[in-house]
């Protein structure tokens, strides 16, 4: 005897519904496994206790970092290895670091009263030094000791009319990440670890400052 056509459409609508079913569940679970992409920022780093070297009556230009690679990129970084490092999608800066730790210097400097003005560059008031940064590292590593935060820095300071290089020195440090390692640990870590290299520099400068308002004259 002949099967209507019709027999079968319940089995067809049963599994196309089994099918969909299982379409959204899986869409469902790889929506909810994805993290959720958090932002962070350093705070403001202010140097420890008075300066004790004379201000130098110099007005000192901060243009944004130098750095290159992906070094450049707004993700928080880990090594690896020797010769590998990760970027983490889901844990950024709210600023590209180059920026972030431009404006933490600028902050630091004002604070210092190394100079009697530090100015963001660019800028259309008229400038005698400018201090240039470069990042070298700036990422989680795991080392002997445990994971931590190495930060390598390099700072120039030119004459703004001639850029001839007055004084030049690379700064590093690496910082232990307190456990339970979270993002806010890391994040600690890193400020710690760009206090470090700032506080490194302004020493290194306040040695140099006797000679700076005879040199820029």
């Amino acid at each position: 005897m002949p099967v209507e056509s019709g027999a079968m459409k319940p089995l067809k609508t049963c599994t196309s519904a089994y099918i969909s079913g299982l379409l959204a569940l899986s869409l469902f679970v790889a929506c909810a496994s994805v993290p959720e992409t958090r932002y962070y920022m350093l705070g403001r780093i202010a140097p420890q206790g008075s300066g004790s070297a004379q201000q130098v009556n110099l007005t000192v230009g901060v243009p944004q970092f130098e750095a290159e690679g992906i070094y450049a990129r707004d993700n928080m970084l880990y090594r690896k290895s020797p010769y590998e490092i990760a970027p983490d999608y889901y844990r950024r800066w709210g600023v590209p670091p180059q920026r972030m730790l431009s404006e933490v210097t600028v902050d630091y400097l004002r604070r210092s009263g190394l100079f009697a003005e530090v100015l963001r560059m660019p800028t259309l008031s008229r400038v005698d030094l400018v201090l240039n940064g470069r990042i070298i590292r700036f990422e989680e590593e795991t080392g002997p000791q445990g994971p931590a935060v190495r930060v390598d820095l390099e700072f120039s300071l030119e004459k703004s009319r001639t850029n001839e290089r007055l004084w030049w020195d690379e700064v590093s440090s690496s910082s232990p990440i307190s456990l339970p390692q979270t993002a806010e640990a890391s994040v600690s870590a890193a400020e710690t670890g760009v206090r470090t290299c700032l506080e490194k520099a302004l020493g290194s400068l306040a040695e140099f400052s006797a000679k700076l308002s005879s040199t820029t004259k």
